[in-house]
């Protein structure tokens, strides 16, 4: 019970992550790839795949997903650190 309390955000976000549709899914990776050539283009350091999704106000699991889509259609570099973080390509 305890842990369903303390992740409940967790798997609500997964939830709606998972039954989010392909036009839905495109509008989402756009604005993230907005973000990203925007931050790019002023010059401030690329952002970790939670700071992009809170920011975005997306569940963080379709954000990796979809991270990891444009990252692996080379429309983005993931970048070293504690936490990986994504620039145009």
């Amino acid at each position: 019970v305890a842990y369903v309390y303390q992740n409940r955000k967790a798997y609500l976000q997964e939830r709606v992550a998972g039954r989010v549709h392909q036009q839905a899914r495109e509008f989402a990776a756009l604005r993230l790839m907005t973000l990203i050539a925007a931050r790019f283009q002023a010059g401030e350091p690329g952002l970790g795949s939670s700071t992009l999704a809170e920011q975005l106000g997306i569940p963080p699991n379709l954000a990796k997903d979809l991270l990891r889509t444009l990252t692996g259609c080379r429309l983005l570099n993931e970048t070293n650190g504690p936490e990986p973080a994504y620039i145009p390509a």
